[in-house]
Parts: C-alpha cells; structure tokens; sequence
C-alpha cells in the first residue's frame, strides 16, 4: 500500500501558502493511492462505527482517504469488507429512520430535508397519492399521542409530517378507545 499525506488546504491570496513548506493536516487521513485486500480487511471492522450517524459513502471515503471506486473495490475484493458495508449501509439509514422518529415526537426536524434524504438514498418515494415504500407497497402510518394534547399540539407536531405523507388522515381517539 502506498500512502501519500495530504497537504492542508489554504487560499491562493496566502503567500506564505504559496512559498513554504507544505503544512499537514493531523485531522485528514492520509489518501490512500492503492488498496489490497489486507488493508480493506483491516479497515471492515470499524465501517459499521462510521456510518453511525448517518454518514454519507462521500464522507466514509474522506475518513478512510480513499475515493468512491477504491471503496467499491474494497467490497469486491474483501469479503469482510462486503459484510461490514452491508451492515454499516442499514446502521447509516437506522440513523435516518430514527431521526424522522424524533421529528415526529416533538423534536424539530427539518421534514422536507429530511423526506428528501430518504427519498434520494433509500428510494422512497412521494408520488402525490399513497405512500409507497421501495418495494412498491402501501405504507400504514400511525401516529399515537399519548395523554391530553391540543389540537395545536397536534397540528405542530404533524406539521412536517405532511410535507412526507403526500394524503395524511388525522383520526382522533378518545383517551378510553386507545
């Protein structure tokens, strides 16, 4: 393997960027200009940890130092490496599913973005009539308060909902029907 440190990036209106040195940068990895099977196997083990918060593949690349086709080989070329990125791809959309979760629990999250984000990596879909999952099938979605809430409550609450769910039935319930 052959590794090259990255210099840190600073303006072309600095001159002293231009005359000295080059300066490194301790935060970047070093980019790596070729990977074996060795060094995608030692690096399987931490993917799933990378993608904890949602990453991005573009983000894993830079934190490993590799581009998009180095890590596409890594998958073909090491078994672990297949493995750890097909776990670490659901550990990344279980970040999605679970911030969406705390939209709809009174957290605010920004619903369009975040419909968009699971629109373009996991495929759903927003066609204007029934919510589709991927797999083409009709999505049941429930929402439940608990204990007395406002209408205003509700309606803040579901306020970035609608934006996801292109036809959104509100049912009330009584406490004592739940």
């Amino acid at each position: 393997m052959v590794v090259m440190p990255r210099k840190k990036s600073e303006g072309l209106d600095n001159p002293e960027a231009r005359t000295s040195e080059p300066k490194y940068e301790a935060l970047l990895p070093e980019v790596v200009t070729e990977v074996t099977q060795e060094w995608a196997d030692s690096k399987a083990l931490g993917l799933p940890m990378m993608y904890a918060e949602g990453e991005s593949l573009a983000e894993v690349c830079r934190d490993l130092g590799i581009t998009k086709a180095q890590y596409r080989e890594c998958v073909k070329i090491s078994d672990s490496f297949n493995a750890a990125d097909a776990y670490a791809q659901v550990v990344s959309e279980a970040a999605w599913h679970k911030l969406g979760r705390e939209g709809a629990g009174g957290r605010r999250v920004n619903g369009s973005v975040w419909a968009a984000n699971m629109n373009n990596r996991y495929g759903w879909t927003n066609s204007g009539g029934e919510a589709e999952s991927s797999s083409g099938k009709t999505l049941n979605i429930g929402i439940v308060f608990m204990g007395k809430q406002s209408d205003t409550t509700v309606s803040d609450t579901l306020r970035d909902v609608i934006d996801i769910v292109p036809r959104l039935t509100v049912v009330k319930h009584n406490e004592d029907e739940i």
